[in-house]
Order: C-alpha cells, then sequence, then structure tokens
C-alpha cells in the first residue's frame, strides 16, 4: 500500500514538472536582461575500486557563458569551443531562469549505498548575483525521485555535448 502512495505522489510530481517545463521549452524566453548568466556542468563517470574508494573513469566538463558560447572538455582531450544558437541558448537560459530551477531547496541526491558505478552530475548556475549548485546521479542510482526540472536541465546540457561529438 505504502509503495502504491509513494509512486501516486511520484507520479503527481513528474506531472507537476512537466506542465511547468513545457510551455517554456517551445517560445524564446525573455531572458536577456540577465547579465551575469553562466553555467557549468560537470559529468562523472564513477567507478568503485576493490579497496572501496570511488575513482572517476571517466569526466566531462560544459561550461556556457552569458554570450552562449560553450566550451567542453574531458580529462584526455584538450577544450572545445562553439556559439550555441540564440534559441537553443534562450531555451537553456529560460529552463533555468523561468522554471523556479533556482529556488530548488534541495541540491543533493546523493547515490544508494553499495553502488560500484554510476554517473554523477554537477550543475553550478550563476545569475542575476545569486549562485546555485545542484548535485546529482542518474535515477537508477538514486533511491527516489530526481525532480524533472533537474533531469530536464540535464538532458538539455548533455544534448549541447553530444554536438561536440
Amino acid at each position: 500500500m505504502d509503495y502504491k502512495f509513494a509512486a501516486v505522489i511520484a507520479g503527481i510530481i513528474t506531472v507537476m514538472g512537466v506542465l511547468i517545463a513545457f510551455p517554456n521549452l517551445n517560445q524564446q524566453p525573455n531572458t536577456d536582461q540577465v547579465s551575469d548568466f553562466k553555467i557549468e556542468y560537470s559529468k562523472q563517470r564513477l567507478v568503485r575500486s576493490e579497496a572501496g574508494s570511488l575513482a572517476a573513469s571517466s569526466a566531462e566538463l560544459l561550461t556556457i557563458d552569458n554570450s552562449g558560447l560553450a566550451a567542453y572538455s574531458t580529462g584526455q582531450s584538450p577544450e572545445k569551443q562553439m556559439q550555441l544558437s540564440r534559441e537553443e541558448f534562450g531555451r537553456i537560459k529560460g529552463l533555468i531562469l523561468e522554471t523556479g530551477f533556482m529556488q530548488i531547496p534541495r541540491t543533493d541526491y546523493l547515490q544508494k549505498e553499495g553502488l560500484s558505478e554510476f554517473t554523477k552530475y554537477t550543475l553550478r548556475v550563476t545569475a542575476e548575483g545569486s549562485q546555485k549548485t545542484v548535485n546529482w546521479v542518474d535515477a537508477a542510482s538514486y533511491e527516489g525521485t530526481i525532480p524533472p526540472i533537474i533531469s530536464n536541465v540535464g538532458l538539455q546540457l548533455d544534448s549541447v555535448i553530444a554536438k561536440f561529438g
């Protein structure tokens, strides 16, 4: 019975997140007034050694500045840069600034105990004189539901990373 209740609550939270994010994905947000916007997004594949410590088997870093210039690097490759289109940059900026992302109260969504490998994400956003850092793991490695707004921002930033090929 408790499992069904938790599933219903998780479903309601997911639907609310989609309803909040969906209208903002289809329109060009008016976020041009924000002059100090910066995104730092890192993605690490962590593996537990036989000694029990976690080590990154791969790491990626994406930064996007207020002009929409994206820079991408991994531990093994030099930094690459690309200018995002006005529409794509506006969509990402709007998703962060107009959906309540900066007001998310909880900022750490940590992995379940005993996992031998998982992906960890860190997103640091600077906007309008404030900073927000959110840490989360892939959904299968977390006991609970990661808010859809966090997952949606992560998916948008992963699509930018994919363009660096």
